[in-house]
């Protein structure tokens, strides 16, 4: 009996093990990296923002409005700027963890939620969305998204793998290149993207589940 749970315990951390390997491996493709001018610290982003951007333009215009109208208009709107990788860099070393601030010459600075409002436009008030952690939620992704996100996937499974909803609409690995316009980026995203036959829901619920992946929820 033992050893039955033992053998329980070993293939349930071989599969857990394994997903999270498909997950890294999936984040990494979707990365970019930075370094700083001074080549000692490397700082990677996942906020593909150009490509967030661009994508939400590219949708019909019926999908955009249902996105701005759960919220996510007034971030949507802010096109794509340069990021100041070594700013960024000097900011992440002020984070003290142990109190969850930055530590500034004048004191501590906390985000806070009125932070967020006024940055993302995002709303801050009503009621929490919460849920109950599952261990696997092969029928949500299966109902919600499609079961082409399930292909070669073992359960239990619990994540979505970011690459794949990009993958699915024809933008898997695109990028701006460093001499593109940003509307040129903008054509070829909307020439490349291709919802199939999906529902109007299902393309709304793809987009939004890599805009929370990536940009928002990119740590």
């Amino acid at each position: 009996m033992r050893t039955r749970e033992k053998r329980s315990i070993t293939r349930g951390r071989r599969q857990t093990e394994e997903e999270e390997e498909e997950v890294v491996m999936a984040m990494a493709e979707e990365e970019e990296e930075v370094t700083v001018e001074d080549g000692k610290h490397r700082m990677r982003s996942r906020v593909t923002w150009d490509l967030c951007w661009a994508w939400y333009r590219a949708l019909p215009e019926t999908q955009q409005a249902q996105i701005a109208r759960m919220g996510f208009g007034h971030l949507l709107s802010v096109r794509p700027f340069h990021l100041d990788v070594p700013y960024l860099e000097a900011l992440r070393e002020r984070w003290e963890e142990d109190c969850k601030a930055f530590i500034m010459p004048w004191g501590h600075m906390i985000p806070t939620l009125e932070d967020v409002a006024y940055l993302t436009g995002l709303p801050v008030q009503g009621e929490p969305v919460v849920g109950l952690e599952r261990r696997d939620y092969h029928d949500d992704i299966a109902e919600l998204l499609g079961p082409e996100f399930l292909a070669g996937r073992r359960r239990p499974i619990r994540s979505i793998l970011l690459g794949s909803l990009s993958e699915a609409v024809g933008l898997r690995g695109r990028r701006r290149g460093p001499l593109e316009t940003l509307d040129e980026f903008c054509a070829g995203v909307r020439g490349a993207l291709d919802l199939g036959d999906r529902s109007e829901e299902r393309s709304v619920r793809i987009f939004v589940s890599y805009l929370f992946g990536h940009p928002l929820c990119a740590t």
